[in-house]
């Protein structure tokens, strides 16, 4: 079967890198088409054991002098001028073929290499040199019952038990393992949040479609939920599952208020309103109601959910964008100010002498909505917080797991 083309060869060419870099690009990529690929379907699907381990791939990168690729030359490695470069190049081609070889490479030579090269001398001479020579296999774990590279206990069961002359590994521990592109996709989520608060709701400042209005703050609305789980702390992504939910109750009265309102004048225009208060009273209180919560007005719901996302950022020490939410909220507030003047203040038109309130049922249902939009914050009251945001913020917290048991359970 023909192999796919290798991803870098589709998006750039290696003529910015050194020629050693290249060089051991070639070397490696000779490696992989030859003794890897012929292979990677075994060791890519084979069960995780001691048996399992290629020792024999694992050899031929000893003997080729990958696992030396990071080293200076005072330290028996190559002396590369650029070893991160070289490195990082060595694990994009195994990964080609099997991510779990290249795995290997990273916990065998990089991680633990680097550590090596901080410690003790006598620990350094002791094992660096077998690390780099193949004659002995490195590893890492994370012991520690409170340590972790998501620095959350919870996520840690791995214990080294010493029996005799060596220690056993058991358990389990979650590594972020693609933490730069796990980086740049966090970076991209809270930059696309705070763009479309910002962005949504100067937009919808502008408009005088009542409907349009309230589609325009939808986008800025769902920015808040983007930042907030975006951030990837904990009190963010609590923070923007609980606005995601705010939303659906304070949108859903805005637009079933629009609705009413469009049902009694026959019209969406703000700018042909005005005075409906009289003759609306529930729909405009259940509006103004709706307007506060949206804006982040305490102690409406809207209120809580911000305030959490934007303590998330500024406890992620990410100032910027607690600035733009407290900004973007700002301008809601203007915004449905408009709403709540041109609509329902002012004398009223004489045109809407025989407007009606909604009918009870739908009289019903924005007061129902209302209450939730008024007792919302109740949900972060600790016995109900946990049970219901807490979980559901696990759940992201725990994403891999998740997946896990997901593919699991489809086998």
């Amino acid at each position: 079967m023909e192999q796919p083309a290798r991803l870098q060869d589709r998006l750039y060419h290696d003529w910015m890198l050194p020629e050693e870099t290249r060089s051991i690009r070639a070397e490696v990529r000779q490696f992989v088409d030859a003794e890897v690929l012929p292979v990677a379907g075994d060791l890519n699907t084979v069960q995780e054991s001691t048996d399992a381990f290629p020792r024999a791939l694992f050899k031929r990168m000893a003997e080729m002098q990958l696992f030396a690729v990071p080293f200076s030359s005072a330290e028996s490695g190559r002396g590369l001028r650029y070893p991160l470069c070289a490195s990082t190049v060595v694990m994009e081609e195994l990964a080609y073929a099997s991510d779990g070889l290249a795995t290997i490479f990273d916990d065998h030579c990089v991680l633990p290499g680097v550590a090596l090269l901080h410690g003790a001398e006598e620990t350094r001479q002791r094992y660096l040199t077998r690390l780099i020579d193949g004659t002995a296999v490195a590893c890492m774990a994370i012991t520690e019952p409170d340590a972790g590279s998501d620095l959350r206990a919870e996520t840690v069961t791995t214990r080294a038990e010493l029996r005799g002359d060596h220690y056993v590994l058991n358990g389990h521990k979650r590594f972020i393992t693609n933490a730069p592109v796990g980086d740049f996709m966090t970076t991209l989520c809270v930059l696309d949040g705070a763009l479309s608060m910002v962005v949504g709701v100067f937009l919808a400042i502008g408009q005088w479609d009542l409907k349009r209005l309230l589609a325009y703050h939808s986008i800025s609305q769902i920015g808040y939920v983007i930042l907030g789980i975006g951030l990837g702390t904990p009190l963010g992504i609590m923070g923007g599952l609980f606005h995601l939910l705010n939303h659906s109750f304070f949108k859903s009265l805005l637009f079933l208020d629009s609705g009413a309102i469009e049902y009694a004048t026959g019209t969406r225009d703000l700018r042909e309103m005005g005075g409906l208060r009289s003759k609306m009273p529930v729909t405009s209180t259940t509006t103004l109601i709706a307007s506060l919560s949206i804006a982040g007005i305490p102690p409406f719901n809207g209120f809580w959910s911000k305030l959490l996302i934007i303590l998330a950022a500024v406890e992620a020490e990410r100032y910027g964008y607690a600035f733009w939410a407290v900004l973007a909220s700002i301008l809601t507030l203007a915004s449905f100010m408009k709403v709540m003047r041109y609509a329902f203040f002012g004398p009223l038109r004489a045109q809407w002498e025989r407007v009606k309130e909604a009918p009870i049922f739908m009289q019903v249902s924005v007061s129902a909505f209302a209450c939730l939009c008024v007792l919302g914050g109740l949900l972060l009251l600790p016995d109900i917080r946990e049970p219901f945001l807490g979980l559901a913020s696990n759940v992201l917290m725990r994403g891999t797991e998740y997946v896990q048991i997901m593919i699991t359970e489809a086998r």
